[in-house]
């Protein structure tokens, strides 16, 4: 590296308006994606250069790097990311190919991150250590040759040491926290899982002075209200099928309905589709129809700088419709199928269904 950006507390920043830096700031800049959001710049830090913010799972996962650079004796690492999942038979087509590659660098760099951690530990500068994460507990197969990759005995109802159903617990592991919207039961399970976790892994790797009303008073917590079914002490196999489905990435609220409801559903977005597609195909192949015959005449006339010019008119039209197309699907997602998702994924509905 040719330089390192020195950590300084805010107290002790030179400017005013890097001393008190909201915490929505901080967050933006955690989930600022690269390639799907701007970065965000810190203006004025330095006299010539301006670093800018991207998600930190690009460099470092858990956050740990800062602290061990601090010399923290006692580090407390959650992980609440969704790890890489198996695939029997990943696919070829080259960009899943290099979807697959960047899922495996993601997981490298959160091995390397949890890796430096331990060997810092396991040298005696880091007094205790904790890590947290969602498939702790959970059985890992080692595949041998000519050996088939077992699938999850679901009859298995035998609880992790910190008490959560080893069904919900491995559904959780999958469940995606990045870029999407949270139902009530997922958000209840996720923080009763972490709630069970931390507190069973600070009083048995004795770290017991961060454990101190851990495990108190429970009935304060909202998301004891899930407590029940994700110990599974209330069988509800909705509540199995929404955690199956929350490790999904499309038509989530569709998957979450009743199939006597799910039919008729469908069949009103197709006709939907098919009235509001027809005349705009029409519309649209006609317009195409009349750039095609205005760009013809002009190269038939040798008009070459008008053939130019309205070549970048189509191609300015045609992103201009690419871009109402895909308003009009979010629009879509955040009006309609968000709210459906949250409805159905709340507390109430969970519990009229069976």
């Amino acid at each position: 590296k040719n330089f390192i950006f020195q950590a300084f507390q805010y107290k002790d920043a030179a400017l005013e308006k890097y001393r008190h830096v909201p915490l929505s700031i901080a967050v933006a800049a955690s989930a600022c994606v690269p390639g799907v959001f701007h970065p965000l710049p810190l203006t004025d830090l330095y006299r010539n250069v301006t670093p800018k913010l991207v998600d930190g799972g690009v460099h470092d996962n858990q956050g740990a790097a800062p602290l061990l650079y601090e010399e923290c004796q006692d580090i407390i690492v959650s992980d609440a990311s969704g790890q890489m999942a198996d695939k029997k038979s990943p696919a070829s087509f080259f960009v899943l190919v290099a979807l697959r590659a960047k899922s495996i660098l993601e997981d490298r760099v959160r091995d390397l991150g949890l890796e430096s951690l331990v060997t810092h530990s396991e040298a005696g500068e880091v007094k205790n250590r904790l890590i947290l994460h969602l498939r702790d507990g959970l059985d890992v197969q080692n595949m041998k040759p000519q050996q088939a990759m077992q699938s999850v005995d679901e009859t298995q109802r035998q609880p992790l040491p910190y008490g959560m159903d080893q069904r919900v617990q491995r559904r959780l592991s999958a469940v995606r926290t990045d870029l999407d919207a949270f139902t009530e039961v997922e958000a209840y399970s996720l923080m009763y899982s972490g709630y069970c976790l931390a507190g069973y892994k600070l009083l048995t790797n004795g770290i017991r002075k961060y454990s101190e009303g851990i495990m108190g008073t429970p009935a304060e917590w909202q998301f004891m209200k899930i407590k029940d079914f994700a110990n599974c002490t209330t069988e509800n196999k909705y509540y199995l099928k929404q955690l199956s489905i929350a490790g999904k990435n499309l038509f989530k609220p569709l998957l979450l309905m009743r199939k006597r409801i799910l039919l008729p559903v469908i069949l009103t977005l197709a006709v939907g589709v098919y009235f509001a597609w027809t005349p705009a195909t029409a519309w649209l192949s006609k317009s195409l129809q009349q750039w095609w015959l205005l760009l013809d005449n002009c190269f038939k006339a040798d008009c070459v700088g008008g053939g130019v010019l309205l070549a970048l008119l189509a191609l300015v039209f045609a992103i201009a419709i690419g871009s109402l197309l895909i308003s009009m699907i979010c629009w879509f997602n955040i009006r309609v199928m968000t709210p459906l998702f949250l409805h159905l994924g709340s507390l109430e509905y969970l519990k009229k269904r069976r």
